[in-house]
C-alpha cells in the first residue's frame, strides 16, 4: 500500500547546527501527544551516509508560512494561543513565535513549527508567563479570558 503525504526536510551539516536539530528531534518527541494536531508529525531523524556529518529531520507538511498574524481570522487566533498553552503544558517554550514559525493548514488552522530553539524544561506560570503574554498581546486576545474560559493551568 502506498501512501501520499507531503513532509518537510530540514537539514543540518556541522557540529553547531546538527546539535540544533537534535535538540529539535528531542523537542518533537517531548511534544509527540501534539503530533498531528498543534504540530506537525515527525517521521524521523535520519544521517547522511557519505560521511555521517549530515542529518536531516522530516516532519509532515501542514502549509505554508503566515506572512503575518494579521492573516488569521479571530477564531484562528485563539486556536493559536490555546495550541501555544498546550506546549507550554508540557513543559516546552517556543521562544521565537513569529509568523515565519505558524503555518496554516486548510484543515487544521494555524500549526506551529521550528523548535530548534525552543526550551524543554519550561514551567509554565500562565497568565504570568512572558511568551504567553506577549504572543496573546500581538494576537488581540485578552489572555486571562482565554484561560478561564479553557480551564487551562
Amino acid at each position: 500500500m502506498i501512501f501520499e503525504r507531503s513532509a518537510v526536510a530540514k537539514a543540518a551539516y556541522g557540529l553547531s547546527a546538527s546539535a540544533r536539530i537534535i535538540h529539535e528531534f528531542d523537542v518533537y518527541n517531548a511534544l509527540r501527544a501534539l503530533q498531528g494536531r498543534s504540530i506537525p508529525t515527525l517521521f524521523g531523524l535520519y544521517r547522511s551516509e557519505e560521511n555521517g556529518s549530515g542529518l536531516v529531520l522530516v516532519t509532515s507538511y501542514e502549509g505554508r508560512a503566515l506572512p503575518s498574524f494579521d492573516d488569521l481570522g479571530v477564531q484562528d487566533r485563539h486556536t493559536l494561543l490555546s495550541r501555544l498553552i498546550r506546549i507550554h503544558q508540557a513543559g516546552v517554550e517556543h521562544l521565537d513565535v513569529e509568523p515565519r514559525n505558524v503555518v496554516f493548514s486548510k484543515s487544521r488552522g494555524p500549526i506551529i513549527v521550528d523548535f530548534d530553539g525552543a526550551s524543554l524544561d519550561h514551567c509554565c506560570g500562565g497568565l504570568s508567563c512572558g511568551e504567553l503574554r506577549e504572543v496573546a498581546r500581538r494576537l488581540g486576545i485578552d489572555l486571562g479570558q482565554l484561560i478561564t474560559a479553557a480551564g487551562d493551568f
